[in-house]
């Protein structure tokens, strides 16, 4: 025997001793815990027991030959008498709720330090291996001491058992897929702590923590709005297992207005997230006012003009899904189509609701070296004439062009009468009503501002951003608002071609700086992309919550930059309906597994 505190064999006569058992050392603090199969299946292997009377002899005793079913033998250490329980190797052993248990090699030993990278090797029944995913979380617990701290671990890997894996752990058939964890962790005491410590898991197994434990680990809330079912696996037709609604937190910390960003593949149920969150939002009354928030919708795909009307042909596991969330369809809803070059359409826009001192915003082709000159033209028109179209505009910055000319430079004077040529004209001043802030900024209402029809969207987008960033900012208002766009990448795309360029980044800027101010005066963003990879990543970076449904390879660096290489195959293979949601000052960086349902709206296309 070995002492534990001095390193001393035979000489010492501590009651702390390390006892050699067949090759391995176990430490006497703890139940001695026999190696995991060490001894080769149906081969008898003559082994030998050290103890240590109470005199400090050395005692000898020859046992019968190990079987592969281990008894409990009781070891007489020093006034200590403990015992050597079976392995969880043994079948007859392992706890139900195991799913797992922890193979941490020898090299690698079974003590983590407190480095967040450390990885925890374990092994599986093969039946979870299509269950678990890289991200979902799992617990370690120990059967022997009940006191011992738990880790909360994130699965990283899981791949079959190597051909190569020695034999001690080959035998072990019951648990035969190798996964890596990382933890992130732990849970002593009743008591979550996320400072990592030296623990050791020689004995521990893996488990699938509870409703309430995953409620405290991934910080989900009791409150907000209604999104899916947080669940590892949804077999067709038929309820989870685990009834876990996943509430949206849009009043904690002003969450709902620090921007939602929503990316999934055709067909995976990104449109219908959507109208679950416009239909939760529209009807949500736990802001700080208690007014439902106002829902301004960008449709430039022409999805989202039937909000308020059900789906029909439901069948009747979407309605027990609905009953289960409390689904309900929008309220209040609106639609108002952009006339377009004198189409059909309800509402044209107008310059005058805009502030004139962004009005440059609306014109693509105006360069940087002339957008001085032309914002203090802009300033001198709004001065003298309060009310304006866009005719009259073009007419007015023309005079002055003129009226300037000896002093005026040339090249100035061109780019700027070239830029109010080729601009929004087919928009602004086209007959019927003029779209203004106070139509759609309503309490509770879903407006929809229909212009699939239009071939440059981005003015319009920059005309709504406008309007309520001179309400919010000017004038105070304190209207809770969420503005939701549909297909960004078509409006914000990073392959844009050199001339672009430098519009969308003037654009961008003006964006971001709006939805930052915004977020104060209650005023939040949605924006989804079927190619998140094709998005300028500064627009990307607004938004707090990202909510990720199944991709194509196209997207594959962008998960990995995003979530971590470990998660791209997670995420190319989600089905329809699952998703992941991100958001680490919420869920404490883990990843929330969701089921989303299909809305109970009709969609356009029905």
């Amino acid at each position: 025997s070995k002492c534990n505190e001095c390193d001393f064999y035979d000489e010492c006569d501590k009651e702390s001793k390390v006892i050699r058992l067949s090759g391995a050392e176990e430490n006497v603090s703890e139940p001695i815990d026999s190696d995991l199969g060490l001894e080769k299946e149906e081969q008898e292997l003559e082994s030998f027991r050290e103890t240590v009377t109470e005199s400090g002899e050395i005692e000898k005793t020859t046992q019968t030959p190990i079987k592969k079913e281990m008894k409990s033998t009781a070891i007489k250490v020093g006034k200590q008498a403990i015992s050597t329980p079976k392995t969880l190797a043994d079948k007859e052993f392992v706890p139900k709720d195991a799913i797992g248990i922890v193979i941490q090699s020898e090299q690698r030993g079974y003590l983590l330090s407190t480095e967040k990278s450390n990885l925890l090797s374990g092994a599986i029944k093969q039946e979870f291996q299509r269950k678990l995913y890289p991200g979902q979380v799992l617990i370690t617990a120990n059967e022997k001491i009940k006191e011992m701290p738990s880790a909360i671990v994130e699965v990283k890997e899981i791949k079959s058992f190597p051909k190569t894996l020695s034999a001690p752990f080959r035998k072990i058939d019951m648990f035969n897929i190798l996964i890596e964890t990382s933890p992130f962790m732990y849970y002593e005491n009743q008591r979550y702590s996320k400072v990592l410590f030296p623990a050791n898991f020689s004995s521990h197994y893996f488990r699938l923590p509870s409703k309430p434990e995953l409620m405290r680990i991934m910080n989900l809330f009791g409150e907000g709005i209604n999104l899916g079912l947080v669940t590892y696996e949804m077999l067709e037709n038929e309820l989870p297992d685990m009834e876990l609604i996943y509430k949206y937190p849009f009043s904690f910390k002003e969450t709902g207005y620090k921007g939602i960003f929503v990316v999934g593949s055709p067909g995976k149920g990104k449109t219908n997230l959507l109208k679950i969150l416009i239909n939760g939002i529209s009807q949500y009354v736990g802001t700080r006012d208690g007014l439902p928030p106002a829902v301004i919708v960008l449709d430039i795909t022409g999805q989202f003009g039937q909000l308020n009307k059900p789906t029909k042909n439901a069948t009747t596991f979407d309605e027990e899904l609905w009953k289960l969330m409390d689904m309900k369809i929008v309220n209040k809803l609106k639609v108002f189509k952009i006339i377009y070059d004198c189409g059909d359409g309800t509402h044209t826009l107008s310059l005058n609701a805009i502030d004139p001192e962004l009005i440059s915003l609306l014109f693509p082709e105006l360069p940087p070296t002339s957008s001085t000159n032309f914002k203090r033209m802009v300033k001198m028109i709004f001065k003298d004439y309060p009310a304006v179209d866009y005719e009259n505009f073009t007419n007015k910055i023309n005079e002055i062009i003129r009226r300037e000319s000896n002093t005026l430079n040339a090249q100035v004077a061109k780019a700027i009468q070239g830029a109010i040529t080729n601009g929004p004209v087919d928009i602004f001043d086209q007959g019927g009503n003029v779209l203004q802030i106070k139509d759609i900024l309503v309490p509770g209402q879903v407006s929809v501002i229909q212009i699939d029809h239009i071939v440059d969207k981005m003015p319009v987008l920059l005309y709504l951003l406008l309007m309520i960033n001179r309400k919010k900012i000017y004038e105070n208002d304190q209207t809770p608002v969420i503005m939701v766009l549909d297909e960004a990448h078509e409006l914000f795309p990073k392959s844009a071609n050199p001339g672009e360029k430098e519009y969308l980044r003037r654009v961008s800027q003006s964006l971001i700086r709006i939805a930052r101010r915004g977020r104060k005066k209650h005023f939040g963003l949605i924006f989804a992309s079927q190619q998140p990879h094709d998005i300028i990543p500064e627009i990307i970076g607004v938004f707090q919550t990202k909510i990720i449904m199944g991709l194509e390879a196209t997207s594959g660096n962008w998960i990995k930059d995003t979530l971590g290489r470990e998660y791209v195959t997670l995420i190319f293979s989600l089905g329809q309906g699952y998703a992941r949601i991100w958001n680490a000052e919420l869920h404490k960086g883990t990843l929330v597994p969701l089921f989303i349902p299909k809305a109970p709206n009709k969609h356009e296309e029905d």
